[in-house]
């Protein structure tokens, strides 16, 4: 669909009848490049739109520039305050009015205000940038009704604080996530529509696929794909010389678990109480401890080792006769491991000193 007749249809659609002239004009400009911004701000249009009650309430669109030929609408209603369902309906409503106007370029997933002092508000995002961010859908209809600060906002992300800080430093920004959906990596860039921050006014950022970006880059299996699994220190992974390059940090951490767990069986609810130690299990935090489940299961497929990781029923458990482990040649009381244990275990992870414990304490037998 060309972009005349997608903007046409949600005009007609979507716009009052006395703000459409506006916010054709509006577009048209901006297509001539005959807008610029004000204050440091990128163009912007306050209009009437119909949301998905039938009534018409207040929105601001923006635009925001990913390169020269390519820039991304995003609107928001006006208001103060919001009910989670009626950010919902919002949400709901953002998604079909943007859908034929961003899928022209290439297809959207999120995008958000920054104001100067680095505190978030998401304007719109589809599922999968949810999960990109750590969130389930649930999760996330509430953070667009307030700021939060980035080092919070971006806490359950695949992608460390420091990575989107250098984004906001530099304007621009290149990220791999894993897309549940189709169970592969892909690439996103992020762009901010003033490359340098003001002291004064917000900046806007979209996220969006990177064209050509394949869903079937995997490394090459190492041939040598003997599992060693060391513990005592910080916890790693190795296929043969390689180390295991754990993308997301929770599903590592579910690993080791897995390990120190010693063969057991881990159920769901237990992995919760380790990995989110101060949230409750329960339908949002066991959606995102499948998605960190599916996560771990992905990563030792790409490695060719999948088959060291047992599940029966949600239980997963370590299949110790597959792995060659520090920890489990410690244990086995044979002299030539006796000294492999110098007194330091998973130092990761705060949960680790249970075991780190009983293993200082049968030293001292």
């Amino acid at each position: 669909m060309r972009i005349e007749d997608a903007l046409t249809r949600w005009l007609i659609n979507s716009v009052s009848s006395e703000d459409q002239d506006a916010v054709r004009r509006f577009f048209a400009d901006f297509c001539q490049k005959r807008l610029s911004g004000t204050d440091g701000r990128p163009p912007q249009i306050t209009y009437k739109a119909r949301s998905t009650d039938r009534s018409f309430k207040q929105y601001t669109g923006v635009f925001i520039k990913a390169d020269e030929s390519v820039s991304f609408y995003c609107c928001r209603e006006v208001k103060e305050t919001a009910k989670s369902e009626a950010l919902k309906e919002e949400n709901d409503q953002l998604k079909e009015g943007m859908r034929n106007i961003v899928t022209h370029f290439s297809d959207g997933i999120a995008a958000f205000e920054v104001s100067p002092d680095g505190m978030v508000k998401p304007l719109y995002a589809t599922e999968n940038a949810c999960e990109f961010f750590g969130y389930t859908e649930e999760e996330w209809l509430p953070l667009t009704e307030r700021f939060t600060p980035l080092e919070e906002f971006v806490a359950y992300s695949e992608e460390a604080y420091e990575n989107f800080a250098k984004l906001l430093k530099t304007g621009e920004a290149e990220f791999t996530y894993f897309d549940y959906q189709s169970e592969s990596e892909r690439k996103i860039k992020a762009i901010c529509s003033e490359k340098e921050p003001n002291a004064r006014f917000s900046r806007y950022v979209m996220l969006y696929p990177v064209e050509g970006s394949s869903e079937n880059d995997s490394p090459a299996l190492p041939e040598n794909r003997t599992v060693s699994i060391r513990t005592f220190g910080y916890f790693d992974v190795f296929v043969g010389d390689t180390p295991i390059a754990f993308r997301n940090k929770k599903s590592k951490e579910l690993f080791a678990l897995l390990v120190d767990r010693k063969g057991g069986y881990v159920t769901s609810e237990e992995a919760i109480g380790f990995l989110w130690e101060d949230e409750p299990a329960n339908t949002l935090t066991l959606s995102r401890y499948r998605k960190v489940a599916l996560r771990l299961k992905s990563t030792l497929e790409e490695y060719g080792i999948s088959d060291v990781v047992e599940s029966v029923d949600g239980k997963r458990r370590i299949v110790m006769e597959k792995v060659d482990c520090d920890l489990y040649n410690y244990l086995s009381g044979r002299e030539e491991y006796s000294q492999l244990f110098k007194g330091s275990y998973l130092t990761n992870y705060s949960w680790g000193e249970n075991t780190l414990g009983e293993l200082i304490g049968s030293q001292e037998l």
